[in-house]
């Protein structure tokens, strides 16, 4: 089979073209073809290519619905669309040739964002602004809904031309999949994780500091750093000689005002790890396999829609599967049954102090958690995840 993997849009998503191209490879029948741009071109470069896969870049003067013409007449038995946040027109100028594999990032927005759903969000945000006076909140929320008019209409149309045409739509847990199977018959998804397990070095340091890492980007919308930093401050003391804690992502503008408070705890004496500035993916690799633990903090329903494990997917899971590392998620994230055995859930920051301790305090619990975690990553591999792309 003849594969295109198309990725135009999003650098970051890297990993989840990686997890595409390596496990149709796995296969030597088939061919692999990724069309991106440079800067992706770039990362995926830097990890060693299997010889029947190939990089086939944007030209710098190409436009993109000239490169999406190129793609059309390569010949292709199946073309994953792997992220379109953007050039939603373009995408609907082509006439796909080949079968459609559409990846559904985040499912509300692409089958359940019709007006009334929209104005409800709207109404929601807009009346907490209002009520803080973040006057240009405000106005940032109500441009984005007025402009959102055009593109759903964009994503409507797309998604009704993809049904009509026997696309199959890709998400990255059968928690979406649920969601998703209330628009689309089952039989047209693919569940298929964002990263897979690639053997990622195990470099953490039994007998030394816990170290938790919390990857993705610092940001207080999406992740709870002001309840961990209040966990961090109430511990001090008993923490500051036994855990390190790793915050493995670019501090958003919406988090500045946490730097003093991290800066505060390393004088104190207990090791926050932060970042200015964007790390590269040998950097953050580096760092993930150092963890002992990934925290996934996330607030897991971001708003009157959108929920994580639900409509949309946290990096933070497949971090773990990266790194073959167990977790720490709050309770309501409902993960694939392949993962839930290297998993402790919190339900509230209280709770996740006490498990702290009693990890802390409990020899062996950490090692016998990522012994579990090696077991489930396992299960992530090429190999392991070729029959749910390809059904001989």
């Amino acid at each position: 089979m003849r594969v295109g993997i198309v990725e135009v849009c999003e650098p970051n998503h890297y990993s989840s073209v990686q997890a595409l191209a390596q496990t149709y490879a796995y296969d030597r029948r088939n061919e692999v073809l990724i069309f991106t741009i440079s800067k992706l071109a770039r990362l995926l470069r830097a990890h060693p290519l299997d010889p029947n896969t190939k990089i086939i870049e944007k030209g710098e003067g190409e436009s993109v619905g000239a490169f999406f013409e190129r793609i059309n007449g390569s010949q292709l038995d199946r073309i994953h669309l792997n992220t379109l946040s953007a050039y939603l027109t373009e995408a609907l100028q082509t006439d796909w040739r080949g079968q459609v594999v559409f990846t559904v990032h985040n499912v509300e927005q692409w089958f359940d964002n019709g007006f009334i759903n929209r104005s409800r969000l709207w109404l929601s945000k807009a009346g907490t602004q209002l009520g803080r006076l973040a006057w240009k909140d405000l106005y940032q929320t109500t441009v984005l809904y007025a402009k959102d008019f055009y593109r759903q209409r964009r994503r409507d149309t797309l998604m009704q031309r993809f049904l009509q045409n026997n696309a199959l739509f890709l998400v990255y847990s059968r928690s979406q999949q649920t969601y998703l199977t209330q628009f689309v018959a089952a039989s047209r998804t693919l569940v298929f994780p964002f990263a897979l397990y690639d053997g990622l070095p195990d470099r953490s340091a039994p007998g030394q500091k816990l170290r938790i890492c919390v990857p993705g980007s610092v940001s207080v919308q999406r992740r709870d750093y002001v309840s961990l930093l209040a966990a961090l401050e109430t511990n001090l003391e008993p923490w500051k000689s036994r855990i390190i804690i790793d915050l493995l992502g670019f501090i958003t503008p919406d988090a500045v005002d946490l730097i003093p408070r991290f800066e505060r705890l390393n004088e104190q004496g207990l090791e926050v790890l932060y970042y200015r500035q964007f790390l590269s993916a040998e950097a953050f690799d580096e760092a993930l396999s150092r963890a002992d633990l990934i925290l996934v903090n996330v607030h897991v329903k971001l708003n009157l829609f959108q929920q994580y494990s639900r409509t949309k997917e946290s990096g933070g899971v497949f971090n773990m599967i990266k790194s073959a590392k167990p977790g720490l998620l709050p309770v309501g994230y409902a993960v694939d049954e392949e993962l839930r055995a290297c998993c402790l859930f919190f339900d509230s920051y209280g709770r996740l102090e006490a498990i702290i301790h009693e990890l802390l305090d409990t020899p062996g619990a950490v090692d016998d958690l990522k012994q579990t975690a090696h077991r489930a990553a396992l299960q992530y591999t090429a190999p392991a995840l070729l029959p749910r792309l390809i059904h001989d």
